[in-house]
């Protein structure tokens, strides 16, 4: 953990303003220092996310599911340091943290399965009937 924002593959620190996190138990500070992105910062991120959005949406869906899952597993590998500072941070045990660990995993993969079933696309199916007034047409939408 460096304190420095990640924008696009990078590391960067330009902000002037800088804070810590506060340890519960004692009241001290802990390192690193934090630092506050600057507008030139924000723009930067907000370029590349726009930018990478027609890649990813390109995607097929099964690719955007794994993906999705990619995250969850490499939450998992990190979890020790996660929970180290999570404890630490929060002042909370450390079974409420992997409670929480393991939530978030569970909500990337079903959001993953979400993806996969089709979930997602918002498909509404209206069949017609025409014994109505006035006659109502086949109507099929997707999100």
């Amino acid at each position: 953990m460096t304190g420095k924002n990640h924008i696009g593959f990078a590391l960067s620190s330009k902000g002037e303003s800088t804070f810590q996190a506060v340890d519960p138990a004692n009241g001290q500070l802990m390192d690193p220092y934090f630092y506050s992105a600057n507008v030139d910062e924000i723009n930067t991120a907000v370029d590349l996310a726009v930018s990478a959005f027609p890649l990813f949406s390109r995607l097929s869906i099964s690719r955007r599911a794994k993906f999705i899952r990619e995250i969850g597993v490499e939450i998992l590998n990190d979890s020790d340091s996660i929970l180290a500072r999570y404890v630490c941070e929060s002042g909370l045990s450390k079974l409420r943290g992997q409670a929480e660990l393991r939530r978030t995993v569970f909500q990337l993969n079903s959001y993953a399965e979400a993806l996969l079933k089709g979930e997602i696309l918002g498909l509404s199916i209206d069949f017609a009937d025409d014994q109505v007034v006035p006659p109502r047409p086949d109507l099929r939408k997707m999100n």
